[in-house]
């Protein structure tokens, strides 16, 4: 047991995200039975029934081609998934549209479905190739970016396949056995009122369009310049940022630098963060990094000049949770002798930095003076922060001049000096 002054939290539950993006794929497919519903109200309850079908089925076959193929249930397969939801009923309400139409010309339910089906099935699948091929390439990206997002266009591909299969196949069973026959050609009640709205508002629209040619492009082109000028205020970025509640502080003071001192850094950072009633808790480590807490970050090693703060906020706000870490880094530089970074979870593969800048020679001095300047430019730039350079610090090298023959003698590995003098000097 513990003791009365010491108890435990459960700092870091991984179920919470995946229940989210489970929960937001549960959403948007509520969304899209709905809206479903509503389309093709025009064609009867029966058709958007059947059509409703295929969104479950095309996800599900989807689900066990991914499975096949070793893809797992993540969160970027989620997105593939949620991405595909809008095109996997395409095909479905195509199919079902013609076969009511043939329905409504007085044919018989296994001849509508047998014409209507092989009248539209090369454009479908024509339709389903251009889905295909617009994200194939994705499938092909090289390296680590390509591995990362394989997944996405993975579960698109597989969902709109699944899609294609369910919308020439059990769709039109289905039709053939729940559409209703010898309706009236001009449809029920919701259908004729569509067709009375668009012969009132939407064909004098289209008639001017169509008789004002040059007007018309000139709207369509003040349109676009329109959208291309909200690009900067949109942005743009490969990978985004997540939107957790979570981000890491990662203290570094010199090489050599004892543990104490490291310490003293950390609680100088402790304390300003729960100064910030948007905190809801801290968890730091001494000596080491946290545990592996986010797919793209690996946890550092130990060593005695480093330490960092697991931070979790009440809530995440786009906008306020940036400006909430930007003057959280304002206090940090307060601090002398020690780089202290705020590091948001971002997106993406596996790197230490959005900009790296590699620099090679034999001469570290000319290294430390390149860094130098490399660094002043950097901070210059606008829009770049939290720049690291691991060689701004002065090493300490202690050379003991350990005769490692007479130590060999009395049966002392050099190993275990080194380890013995590492040890020390951690803990003093």
């Amino acid at each position: 047991t513990l003791p009365a002054d010491i108890r435990m939290e459960r700092g870091f539950d991984q179920s919470q995200s995946v229940e989210r993006r489970l929960g937001g794929l549960y959403n948007d497919f509520l969304i899209a039975l709905g809206l479903v519903t509503l389309t093709l109200l025009p064609l009867g309850l029966r058709a958007s029934s059947v059509v409703m079908i295929s969104i479950p089925l095309s996800l599900a076959i989807s689900i066990t081609i991914l499975n096949l193929f070793g893809f797992s249930l993540n969160q970027i397969t989620i997105a593939g998934l949620i991405l595909s939801l809008g095109l996997l009923v395409d095909d479905s309400i195509v199919v079902v549209e013609n076969i009511a139409r043939h329905l409504r010309e007085g044919r018989a339910r296994l001849e509508a479905v047998v014409a209507a089906t092989s009248q539209i099935s090369v454009a479908v699948i024509g339709c389903t190739a251009t889905l295909i091929f617009a994200f194939l390439p994705l499938m092909f990206l090289p390296e680590a970016a390509g591995r990362f997002i394989l997944s996405l266009p993975a579960a698109v591909v597989s969902a709109v396949l699944a899609s294609l299969f369910v919308s020439l196949t059990v769709i039109p069973f289905l039709s053939s056995r729940l559409l209703p026959e010898n309706e009236s050609q001009e449809g029920n009640v919701v259908l004729r009122l569509l067709t009375r709205g668009i012969q009132t508002f939407y064909s004098p629209l289209l008639n001017r369009a169509l008789n004002w040619p040059k007007m018309t492009l000139l709207l369509a082109a003040l349109l676009f310049a329109g959208s291309v000028m909200l690009i900067p205020v949109v942005g743009f970025s490969l990978f985004p940022a997540s939107d957790s509640r979570q981000f890491l502080v990662q203290i570094t003071t010199p090489d050599g630098s004892a543990m104490s001192t490291t310490g003293r850094a950390l609680e100088f950072v402790d304390e300003t963060l729960r100064s910030f009633p948007e905190v809801k808790w801290v968890m730091s480590n001494l000596g080491r990094g946290n545990p592996k807490i986010y797919y793209n970050i690996n946890p550092h090693y130990t060593r005695a000049n480093l330490a960092e703060a697991f931070v979790e906020l009440h809530h995440y706000d786009p906008d306020a949770t940036p400006a909430l870490m930007d003057r959280m880094r304002a206090r940090f530089r307060e601090y002398p002798g020690a780089e202290i970074l705020v590091r948001p979870f971002i997106n993406g593969t596996l790197i230490e930095a959005p900009i790296m800048l590699r620099i090679s020679g034999p001469d570290l001095t000319v290294l430390k003076q390149i860094a130098a300047r490399a660094s002043s430019v950097m901070e210059k730039t606008k829009g770049v922060r939290d720049i690291s350079n691991p060689v701004r610090f002065d090493r300490t090298d202690l050379n003991l001049g350990v005769n490692t023959e007479k130590a060999a003698l009395v049966g002392i590995g050099a190993g275990q000096i080194d380890r013995a003098v590492r040890l020390a000097l951690v803990l003093t």
